[in-house]
């Protein structure tokens, strides 16, 4: 069996059931319990998650934690040049020193009709799209397949899968997410049994 390993924020908690139930006769799933909410987080984990243990492949998203903003006016929690660098050196370290393969996903949206009723700054749909922008031309650069879970959930209905805070999904959505997911990842574990760098993706 392969090892998997899943690291993200509360959204990737929630579709990782999914994902490790879709994956069931090819590999085993793992990811922490607790939510992991930057890039920072990651970087400072990554010895003990991937360098040292070398899962079969490594699955990650960070965004929803790097774009809030605490009070009006504030900057993003990891502005985008930080962001840039972090993604850009975690690419990096598991390409150089593992034959891990890499599935990014993409920041889902922040439903703003939803969402501002709560909260009208913490979070912007035009970071989303900004930062997904970045870690999209960082991946091309790695060879890293990208799962695209913020157009995903424009076209299948951020009305019918997204909660109503704007910023989670329903159990639905969330099966959505973790079936996109964990096709991703089957489709990468055997392009990756063909070559040393993955060169496929998904956009």
């Amino acid at each position: 069996m392969k090892r998997v390993t899943l690291i993200g924020d509360c959204i990737r908690q929630d579709y990782q059931p999914t994902v490790r139930d879709g994956l069931s006769d090819v590999a085993v799933v793992w990811g922490p319990k607790e939510t992991i909410k930057t890039t920072r987080d990651v970087l400072a984990n990554l010895e003990e998650w991937v360098l040292r243990p070398r899962p079969d492949l490594f699955h990650f998203n960070c965004g929803l934690h790097e774009i809030r903003r605490f009070r009006p006016g504030d900057p993003q929690t990891v502005p985008l040049p930080e962001f840039r660098r972090n993604i850009e050196t975690i690419f990096r370290r598991i390409r150089k020193n593992t034959e891990t393969a890499i599935t990014w996903a993409h920041t889902t949206p922040i439903f703003h009709e939803r969402r501002d009723k709560l909260n009208t700054y913490g979070r912007l749909e035009t970071d989303v799209v900004e930062y997904n922008a970045v870690a999209a031309e960082v991946a091309d650069r790695y060879g890293v397949r990208i799962v695209d879970l913020h157009r995903l959930t424009h076209e299948s209905g951020k009305e019918q899968y997204m909660a109503r805070n704007g910023l989670h999904f329903t159990p639905e959505g969330y099966v959505m997410l973790g079936q996109a997911v964990a096709q991703s990842i089957r489709e990468e574990l055997k392009a990756s049994q063909l070559s040393p760098v993955q060169m496929a993706y998904t956009s």
